[in-house]
């Protein structure tokens, strides 16, 4: 089978990108082929064009991008250019990575080409955007284009169970909306501690760790209020906080107001190629969807805890309890400080505990969400549209 994937973002992107790269790696190595379009610039990579080569079969296609700063002007001749690019392409199905408008021109080909269509979906970026204080005109573009453009596919495919409600609350059939939830390369994360690591990153015994982006004051605010607490029943703790984002400063701010900068260590973004390395010295990770983020459902970061062993703490919402198996593989607890600072500290005093619950989370991830299980389900919508 010949897919044709469209992604909004870079490559430079990789956290919104790795879904959707995931799983063409998958669907080359089932024997399909794959060509992914996308831009050579997004917002995130500070505008600098970037080629990308697969040595595993991937073909990128980079249609016309201007240089330019105004992401408003850019995108009509990027439109026309993939367009162009993929109209003489020969494929089976077109898979859309979000419906935003840089994507129409993927749109256009589906009456066009009469090729059927699967729209995949790792978040409502009407919600992202309200988090992080955008303008209500562009909000109000972009959520009229998550309710619309997802009419012109076949077949749906979210990543959360909160994203598949969204839809079926706007009309579609439940069978037309198929929940894949992400995962993760469980291989890459079987990793050794490198305690050489943790020294030079001047870690306390145990480490706590955020991995992602920041883009709002929500993601790690929970976190440096339940160090408040925990740093008064013991020093050895340190959170490693790995990612980059406009929040950043306001949460490296927050830690030097509240006096607790020394148990926090801010690395900002690391290559992915490195991420296994770094949760090999963490002992707890963390991961929150607080409001307005309510229909998040990805959490990349959670598949990553859980492959490299470490036990997760969540909050009740959307997906999360059950991609950590209702608690087996770590702790679900609310958000406030109290509760919070309990539940890494009922971790943190029961070594045995922890290592259950860490090994959990292994077993678990690989058997449920590694990503050469996923795409099995992704195979079955493609001959369900295709015929």
């Amino acid at each position: 089978m010949k897919i044709c994937m469209f992604s909004p973002f870079s490559f430079s992107m990789e956290s919104s990108t790795h879904r959707l790269v995931a799983f063409a790696k998958e669907l080359v190595e089932h024997g399909d082929e794959v060509c992914i379009i996308m831009p050579s610039s997004d917002k995130h990579s500070n505008f600098n064009v970037r080629k990308v080569n697969y040595s595993r079969g991937i073909e990128i296609i980079q249609p016309y991008h201007p240089k330019t700063h105004l992401l408003e002007l850019s995108t009509l001749p990027y439109i026309i250019s993939s367009l162009l690019k993929t109209l003489p392409l020969d494929f089976d199905i077109i898979h859309v990575l979000k419906p935003l408008p840089i994507n129409w021109g993927s749109y256009a080909l589906t009456p066009l080409r009469r090729i059927p269509m699967v729209q995949d979906m790792d978040d409502l970026d009407s919600n992202v955007m309200r988090a992080q204080n955008q303008s209500s005109f562009r909000i109000k573009i972009v959520e009229q284009s998550e309710i619309f453009l997802p009419k012109f596919s076949g077949h749906i495919t979210t990543c959360s169970s909160v994203l598949k409600r969204f839809f079926i609350d706007r009309g579609f059939k439940d069978e037309q909306v198929t929940w894949l939830p992400n995962g993760v390369e469980t291989e890459l994360f079987a990793t050794k501690p490198n305690s050489s690591l943790k020294n030079k990153l001047n870690l306390n015994d145990k480490v706590l760790v955020y991995l992602g982006r920041m883009d709002n004051k929500y993601q790690v605010y929970p976190l440096i209020r339940a160090m408040e607490l925990i740093v008064k029943q013991r020093t050895d703790v340190s959170c490693l906080i790995i990612g980059d984002g406009d929040a950043k400063p306001f949460f490296q701010q927050t830690v030097k107001a509240r006096a607790i900068s020394d148990y926090f260590n801010f690395v900002g973004r690391i290559p992915f190629g490195n991420v296994p390395e770094y949760l090999s010295i963490c002992d707890i990770g963390f991961a929150c969807c607080p409001p307005p983020l309510i229909s998040t459902g990805g959490a990349l970061k959670v598949f990553m805890y859980m492959a490299a062993c470490i036990p997760v703490v969540v909050n009740p919402v959307g997906d999360l309890p059950y991609y950590i198996d209702g608690g087996n593989a770590g702790v679900v607890t609310q958000l406030d400080p109290k509760n919070l600072s309990n539940a890494f500290l009922e971790l943190l005093e029961n070594e045995p505990l922890r290592r259950k619950k860490g090994q959990h989370a292994a077993n678990y991830v690989r058997t449920n969400f590694d990503w050469s299980v996923l795409v099995k389900r992704l195979q079955k919508v493609y001959r369900g549209i295709s015929g």
